[in-house]
């Protein structure tokens, strides 16, 4: 992903998150994330956009159930 202030390489879980990861790639293919804002950003943790109204509020989803998965974990 390209930033203003430089690009981002971003790791998908396709396999823990299928239907999630279909629905970034399908948005971002289509220009959907392009021009939007970063809501939150907390260094080395969190990076927060996609929301098109910049509030973090809001924004669209191509898939209403959610696949989540408990394995997942954050290292620093």
């Amino acid at each position: 992903m390209q930033t203003s202030l430089g690009d981002l390489n971003i790791k998908l879980h396709a396999e823990a998150a299928p239907r999630a990861v279909e629905s970034f790639i399908v948005l971002a293919k289509s220009g959907y994330y392009d021009a939007c804002l970063f809501s939150c950003s907390v260094k080395n943790f969190i990076a927060q956009t996609g929301d098109p109204t910049g509030t973090g509020k809001g924004g669209l989803s191509l898939s209403l159930s959610l696949s989540l998965s408990l394995s997942l974990s954050l290292s620093l």
